[in-house]
């Protein structure tokens, strides 16, 4: 899925994107009270497109804590659902086909493949 699609899927869902310059290391954020998800506007394009689908796959997935949270319980189940679903979203089976055709196993093999972040080619599952 590319990133017009991502954003396509945000404005459907009425689901404002806006960029702002974190001042921790974080990439994103979605904010379901606002119904609002936040990018870090130092993120390349590709950084993006990962981010806010991993963002909405928070919305989604219903997978949502307060950002006062401190239950690394709670943050890691909704985070690991957050994740799983931007992996359904940026990487179709038929992508999976042509990464097993053209026999790549490497994690920057696959991002550079398929325009994604290592992380997100991490968790394919495929990776050496």
């Amino acid at each position: 899925m590319e990133t017009l699609q991502l954003y396509s899927m945000a404005e459907k869902e009425n689901i404002d994107v806006v960029d702002y310059a974190f001042v921790k290391t974080i990439n994103g954020v979605y904010i379901d009270d606002l119904k609002c998800i936040g990018l870090d506007c130092s993120l390349n394009d590709t950084e993006r497109k990962c981010t806010i689908a991993e963002e909405l796959g928070h919305y989604y997935c219903n997978a949502t804590y307060p950002l006062s949270c401190t239950d690394s319980t709670l943050i890691n189940k909704a985070e690991y659902r957050a994740k799983k679903w931007a992996v359904k979203a940026l990487v179709s089976p038929s992508d999976m086909q042509k990464i097993k055709e053209q026999g790549l196993k490497y994690k920057w093999e696959i991002a550079e493949f398929l325009n994604i972040t290592e992380d997100v080619a991490e968790r394919i599952g495929i990776c050496g």
